[in-house]
């Protein structure tokens, strides 16, 4: 379902404007975010785990459950700095991120969930879950 859903969301957000869309959920088809970019700007896009649709969101405050302590977010990073992890100590729960400052090329979000397995294993060593 995700090719055409991801078709679905191109679409979409080609039609409206999501600019004003800070929830932590998808504009398009309400689900959760599976992944984040962080872009040059160091601003945060949310990327859907259903339709892949992206959306802008905080830049610390965890979209799984609001919390905003900066003290409360975890962060930690690849060895080369591609990629990271924001781990809410609130809900326990992590969302992975590309690091557009740092990377060499675009997201790629299938080669990139695959690529960030050892990060899914570091954040659940220490008591995290996706």
């Amino acid at each position: 379902m995700r090719p055409f859903l991801t078709r679905c969301a191109e679409a979409a957000l080609a039609q409206a404007d999501f600019r004003s869309w800070l929830r932590p959920y998808c504009p398009v088809c309400g689900g959760e975010p599976e992944f984040a970019a962080i872009t040059p700007a160091a601003d945060r896009l949310l990327l859907c785990g259903r339709c892949t649709a992206g959306w802008r969101f905080a830049p610390l405050t965890c979209p799984f459950c609001g919390n905003a302590d900066r003290a409360r977010i975890t962060s930690f990073a690849s060895r080369d700095g591609a990629y990271r992890i924001y781990a809410c100590d609130a809900c326990r729960r992590y969302l992975k991120a590309h690091d557009g400052r740092r990377a060499r090329r675009p997201l790629m979000l299938p080669v990139d969930s695959i690529a960030t397995l050892p990060l899914d294993a570091a954040a659940m060593q220490r008591g995290y879950h996706a």
